[in-house]
């Protein structure tokens, strides 16, 4: 956590009250910047007018934050919101306008303040305004108009832009075998953690955090969007083909976005089956991770003619009788005449048993 404009005398200090006061973002209310829903940030009024107030007004339509009072730290001054207060803002541009105070026996006094609807003077001509019905800009041109009519206090203004928090997987590369980058962009705070999970589907049934990597949002102080990027291994060779799933995860915001491993293949003589993965990405020379495998080779082996010989089988007369009996094969003469006399003596029974 940084503050513009601290003299390094003063920043031991001061760090220690930001530590437990503001753990946010300070920013120096000068040019246009932004604020994500949902995230505290402290901006910093350069002015050292401590015990004013800040007004936030949307450029259009409704969303007003009225007279929250600032916070002094070390004689800077800065007006803070909290995470319940920026998630009220509905995303769009903001005029922050900060009621400075007067200063009158060594203690400052501001004038306007906010209640009930209205805006509440006590050194203006006009008391009160009752700003029912009326939206942000209509009050903000009202607030302007009491306090410089009013001689007493005096007000600076700056513009904020309230966004919602993104989180964006851009890339995914592969510079070796099984060395892989991911990179991703987001606007939450500068050392969010960001949980990269690779086929979470997958590996979550089988308590595998193998394949679950973490890094953070590296968020420059001022600009509005941070980056993230991750090398990784990433054991491709035991991958199966196909689509892929990467998950990122930070804060309450979740990214997706798949990638394929493609595989070719091809059986050199005798073995082994070589499979050539690579990340299916576009690349014009992609990296090949070679993965050999081992086939089994199946043989056919004819038993029966390989099998040992056994001992002719003879019949009653002690002719060899060929085993198994093949198609073509001579069948001795005295099978044919037995054939005969058993019919003809079926034939002769028959008509017999009829007389």
């Amino acid at each position: 956590m940084r503050i513009a404009e601290i003299t390094w005398n003063r920043a031991a200090i001061l760090f220690l009250l930001i530590a437990v006061l503001i753990p946010a973002i300070a920013l120096p209310a000068s040019a246009q910047y932004a604020i994500i829903a949902r995230e505290s940030v402290a901006i910093q009024i350069n002015e050292e007018h401590p015990g004013g107030s800040c007004w936030y007004f949307p450029d259009r339509g409704t969303g007003t934050l009225y007279d929250i009072p600032a916070l002094t730290i070390d004689n800077q001054t800065f007006c803070r919101l909290e995470p319940e207060q920026t998630e009220t803002l509905a995303p769009g541009a903001y005029t922050l306008l900060y009621e400075e105070p007067v200063l009158a026996n060594g203690k400052y006094f501001k004038d306007i303040s906010w209640v009930n609807g209205s805006l509440i003077s006590a050194f203006s001509e006009v008391d009160s305004i009752d700003e029912s019905g009326n939206d942000g800009p209509m009050v903000l041109r009202d607030l302007e108009e009491l306090i410089t009519s009013n001689g007493f206090n005096s007000f600076s203004e700056s513009q904020i832009v309230i966004k919602e928090p993104s989180l964006e997987i851009t890339d995914i590369g592969q510079i070796s075998e099984i060395t892989f980058t991911i990179a991703g962009t987001s606007n939450l705070a500068n050392e969010t953690p960001v949980i990269i999970k690779i086929d979470e589907d997958r590996y979550f049934a089988q308590h595998n955090d193998s394949f679950t990597y973490q890094t953070q949002v590296i968020k420059p102080l001022y600009d509005e969007n941070g980056h993230w990027t991750l090398s990784l291994l990433m054991p491709i060779q035991a991958m199966p083909a196909g689509w892929h799933t990467i998950t990122a995860y930070a804060g309450d915001l979740t990214a997706t976005r798949r990638f394929k491993v493609d595989q070719r293949d091809w059986e050199p003589a005798p073995t082994p089956t070589v499979h050539v993965k690579y990340l299916s990405n576009g690349d014009i020379a992609p990296v090949y991770v070679t993965v050999e495998k081992t086939i089994i080779q199946t043989e056919y082996v004819d038993r029966w003619h390989e099998a040992t010989p056994t001992p002719d089988i003879t019949d009653a007369l002690g002719e060899k009788v060929n085993y198994p009996y093949s198609p073509g094969e001579k069948i001795p003469g005295w099978v044919g005449i037995g054939g005969l006399v058993a019919i003809a003596g079926i034939v002769l029974f028959s008509g017999w048993k009829r007389k």
